[in-house]
């Protein structure tokens, strides 16, 4: 079984991957999000899961958390600017209140 340090570096490596991949969105270098998107899937493929993930110590549960909450930000960035019709299916379900 790995140890949380192993753990942990496959989180710092996904947090980085997500980094280069928002970076790669704002220029529209597409080619490049899809080669990061396949980075990301084979580390995550590859992560120990379930029984298998060695516990971690609290200090390392809240930086996974603080690293997943920010891979979740960057990824609803990309989404964004890859799927625009999400924005506009947003404001048609949620209009602006009038008058308040």
């Amino acid at each position: 079984m790995p140890d949380w340090r192993t753990l942990m570096n496959c989180y710092e490596e996904l947090a980085l991957a997500s980094k280069a991949m928002l970076a790669a969105a704002l220029v529209a270098d597409w080619h490049q999000v899809s080669t990061l998107e396949r980075g990301c899937a084979g580390l995550i493929a590859s992560m120990p899961a379930g029984d298998r993930a060695p516990p971690l110590p609290e200090s390392q549960r809240r930086r996974r958390f603080e690293i997943m909450r920010r891979i979740l930000a960057e990824d609803a960035q990309i989404r964004a600017m890859t799927q625009p019709w999400l924005g506009n299916l947003e404001r048609s379900l949620h209009p602006a209140t009038r008058g308040a």
